[in-house]
């Protein structure tokens, strides 16, 4: 969809998020520019519009020194502009959301508590977007037992608050800030993948981490956290999401790769069109061609199952279209359905 960003100082142009789009919002030295999507043409210009010593700013240069490409901004000066922004978000297919809140952090609605990270996934649940958060540094922590227990009880306070209303959490992962280099995890990992074609798993040498973790350490909870060693480098370890069910669909990197195809399938052109077995020959061609060019890359194979019109008000027809892909990270079929 498209948007109207802030691009530079004086102008504004319309941008369209890419497949390897990443949104850090996050707190500048300043209320300049609040709540507003900037999408910066270098640092200086991050630094001069931000502050050089801001959240925002530092997080944009971690993401820039690691090599990511497209990188967009919003000011989130006070922390209820967090909550301001979500409408502004929810309207445009970021491949990445990174906010700069922690995980742990909440909004209180009258007498009801909520997660910022639990408002942001059911924002974001009908969009395309990744959303990643972080939590405080590992730095802070004596030892790697008072960090992984933090974590740990920040993660069951969350699921026993938020995860019977959440109803979508595919696209939401909770990445341990165990980088010694970086201050911000998440946006460390979305810089990293999207860069990555995801037929492989993703990798970066980005340096070493405070804390030595163990898939041991971390059964039954679905942190994302980083590992070192000597001769692997920095790798990226138990890729889940907060699907909540144990399946293919857990893992980040399958939600990574269908929210990658949904947003290359634009079926605006076959609007107003009538809906008759020629027009599903197109869908079906459309689709396939489509998914076609992701094969090699994201797939190894695919299969259109079905294309249904399906009759609502008598006024309205509804297409449904159902396909089954196999990313080169599942061992099976995961199963697709888009709406038009």
């Amino acid at each position: 969809m498209d948007i109207n960003f802030i691009q530079g100082s004086t102008t504004e142009q319309t941008v369209v998020p890419s497949h390897s789009s990443i949104l850090i919002l996050g707190k500048g030295s300043s209320e300049y520019k609040n709540l507003k999507i900037a999408y910066p043409k270098n640092i200086s210009e991050v630094q001069n519009d931000y502050g050089e010593y801001s959240e925002l700013t530092k997080a944009y240069i971690e993401a820039k020194k690691i090599g990511a490409e497209e990188v967009y901004v919003c000011n989130c000066f006070k922390m209820t502009d967090y909550v301001q922004a979500i409408d502004l978000i929810a309207q445009n297919d970021f491949a990445f959301v990174c906010p700069l809140f922690t995980f742990s952090t909440t909004y209180t609605n009258g007498n009801a508590e909520y997660y910022f990270a639990e408002i942001y996934t059911e924002a974001l649940s009908n969009s395309f977007s990744n959303l990643l958060i972080t939590e405080k540094h590992a730095s802070l922590y004596e030892d790697i037992t008072h960090f992984l227990t933090s974590m740990k009880s920040i993660n069951y306070n969350f699921k026993d608050s938020s995860m019977e209303r959440m109803s979508n959490g595919q696209a939401m992962a909770f990445v341990l800030n165990n980088l010694k280099d970086y201050n911000y995890a998440n946006v460390a990992l979305a810089s990293i993948i999207s860069k990555s074609n995801l037929r492989y798993y993703p990798q970066e040498d980005i340096g070493e981490v405070v804390f030595d973790i163990t898939k041991e350490d971390v059964i039954d909870h679905e942190f994302v956290y980083f590992a070192y060693d000597i001769l692997a480098k920095t790798t990226i370890e138990n890729l889940l999401n907060y699907h909540n069910e144990k399946a293919p669909e857990k893992m980040l990197l399958i939600s990574i790769i269908k929210n990658r195809i949904n947003m290359a399938l634009d079926y605006e052109q076959f609007t107003g069109q009538l809906l008759n077995p020629y027009t599903k020959i197109k869908l079906n061609n459309y689709t396939t061609e489509v998914l076609n060019s992701f094969v090699g890359l994201l797939i190894e194979q695919f299969k259109v199952n079905n294309i249904q019109f399906i009759k609502g008000n008598p006024s309205e027809v509804n297409i449904n279209i159902y396909m089954s892909i196999k990313p080169y990270s599942s061992i099976e079929f995961i199963d697709m359905k888009v709406e038009v």
